[in-house]
């Protein structure tokens, strides 16, 4: 082949910007609130299993079967980002509920859905998002060190056109949609706690009671979200419109949730325990 590419140093720094993104920011959620001994970790895997449950499988049936990809050219972008924001939101939220409630008859502490909304999202960050940036990345520097024939010779001749596709798009992206995707990520994750925090404010209320309108506010929270994402795929609006308010919306959720959460958590350590050097001296 004949073609010649090069990835310029600002969209590597974008790809190296998106990596960082997904693998630090979960990392840093988890420690923090490890270190605040604020997170339960049984919350963290029962968050796992309800994202391919209810995050994902059931999400991909419902649109394989009422909102193929295919639909959308037969309906208005309005109409069709309405009805698979409806699909995603209603299985995702009405799944949470169910394990949250289920955790709730063991926990009764905002640890679990502290857990929980890390252990939703984590399969997208580190692998829609990290390691998908990392493997662009790699092909990238491959071809601008050695060459693109180089890369080439390590895959068969059957899918060397498919790879060469994906590499010229990749070259004529934008740096600035990879940044704005590493916001993205880090926006998804926020909103994931959110929705997790409000599912479990409706069923455990904490210092006040049970509130149920919190459990619908996540819905719409997660919806919108959902309606946004779906809306710009369509082509219904621009990515910046629809990124904008996405950002607005996952600020405001945070600055509500903050607000419920000073109303009915109860007071806890913010500090570690300090380290018991006695205990680790040797004995002589």
């Amino acid at each position: 082949m004949e073609t010649t590419l090069v990835f310029s140093d600002e969209l590597m720094t974008a790809l190296t910007v998106l990596f960082i993104a997904c693998t630090v920011a979960p990392a840093f959620y988890y420690v923090w609130y490890v270190y605040k001994k604020k997170l339960n970790h049984a919350g963290m895997l029962a968050g796992l299993a309800a994202f391919f449950l209810c995050g994902y499988l059931l999400p991909s049936m419902l649109l394989g079967s009422f909102a193929p990809a295919d639909k959308s050219a037969e309906m208005a972008p309005a109409a069709y980002a309405l009805l698979r924001a409806l699909l995603v939101a209603l299985p995702e939220v009405g799944g949470i509920t169910v394990f949250l409630l289920f955790m709730s008859r063991r926990y009764s502490t905002v640890r679990v859905p502290i857990g929980f909304g890390l252990g939703f999202r984590l399969f997208d960050l580190l692998y829609l998002g990290a390691l998908n940036a990392l493997f662009r990345l790699a092909n990238a520097l491959t071809v601008n060190r050695d060459g693109l024939e180089s890369l080439l010779e390590s895959v068969d001749a059957a899918s060397a056109p498919a790879l060469v596709e994906q590499l010229e798009l990749l070259a004529a992206s934008a740096p600035k949609v990879y940044l704005m995707s590493a916001v993205d990520y880090v926006c998804m994750l926020v909103i994931s706690v959110v929705v997790a925090r409000f599912i479990w404010y409706g069923l455990e209320g904490g210092k006040l009671e049970e509130d149920r309108r919190l459990i619908l506010l996540a819905f719409v929270l997660r919806f919108v979200a959902e309606f946004l994402q779906a809306f710009y795929s369509v082509g219904g609006a621009s990515y910046g419109l629809c990124a904008g308010i996405y950002y607005v919306l996952t600020a405001l959720a945070v600055c509500y949730c903050y607000y419920e959460a000073r109303r009915r958590d109860d007071p806890e350590k913010i500090h570690a325990d300090h380290i018991q050097w006695k205990q680790h001296r040797r004995l002589r």
